[in-house]
């Protein structure tokens, strides 16, 4: 996870909660930029960014079906930012004042480099693929690279590990893993030998305890997380669609 970063001098310090959602942005002086407020059940915080603060203002975020982020409004309810994207997160359209980073599947997108931070990886929009390697191998998917298994419509990826079932009416209860699905009936804890543990209840899952998953998953995971990612940046190019992966 990213605990600070610095971008053309500025550096930004991040306080996360204990499902890697940021809860605040701080200065080099540790001053509070932003403040979030998230639900806690979101997987990943997707669809789950309730509240931010900034500049002494208050806002609220509102979503499409799948968890992206399509407004911020104002104490008002004035719609002060909107956005739009294709189905893989290319970002469309922008329209309002209020300078913020979380859009595509509630995720921060880096606007100048044109990739979303999704905690364990980034993705590349443009592209429809991740930037890195999947750190639990060839045993999860023999593409390294693919996001969603391709379909992005009905699975969403709270943290670049995982694909997660998507359905109108909630998160659904199974994870995608390199054993298979793992369903989960309500109320039900499980950690398989690949597999996050998880919540299922009330229609939606929730992250329960991320340090179950196995260390040399996990290892791998934080390594690729913390290498310095500005060379691919600068240099990755789409040379594939997305149907082609």
């Amino acid at each position: 996870m990213l605990a600070k970063q610095v971008v053309d001098g500025v550096e930004t310090r991040f306080v996360r909660d204990t499902n890697f959602n940021v809860l605040q942005e701080r200065d080099s002086n540790n001053n509070a930029a932003r403040s979030y407020v998230w639900d806690e059940v979101s997987p990943g915080g997707i669809g789950g960014l309730l509240e931010l603060t900034q500049n002494g203002q208050h806002y609220n975020y509102l979503y499409d079906g799948k968890g992206n982020v399509s407004a911020l409004i104002d104490a008002s309810q004035q719609v002060v930012e909107s956005y739009k994207y294709d189905s893989f997160g290319k970002l469309i359209s922008k329209s309002g004042t209020v300078d913020q980073p979380y859009m595509f599947s509630t995720k921060p997108y880096y606007e100048g480099y044109g990739k979303s931070y999704y905690e364990y990886r980034f993705y590349d929009p443009t592209c429809g693929k991740w930037m890195t390697r999947d750190p639990r191998g060839e045993g999860a998917d023999i593409n390294l690279y693919r996001v969603v298994g391709n379909d992005s419509v009905n699975f969403i990826d709270p943290y670049g590990l995982y694909t997660w079932p998507y359905t109108p009416v909630g998160w659904a209860g199974a994870i995608v893993s390199s054993v298979g699905f793992a369903l989960l009936a309500p109320g039900v804890a499980v950690a398989t030998p690949v597999a996050i543990g998880v919540i299922a209840a009330g229609g939606l899952i929730q992250v329960y305890d991320l340090l179950t998953m196995p260390s040399t998953v996990k290892n791998a995971a934080e390594d690729l997380a913390n290498k310095s990612v500005r060379p691919y940046f600068n240099n990755h190019t789409c040379i594939t669609n997305h149907i082609d992966q």
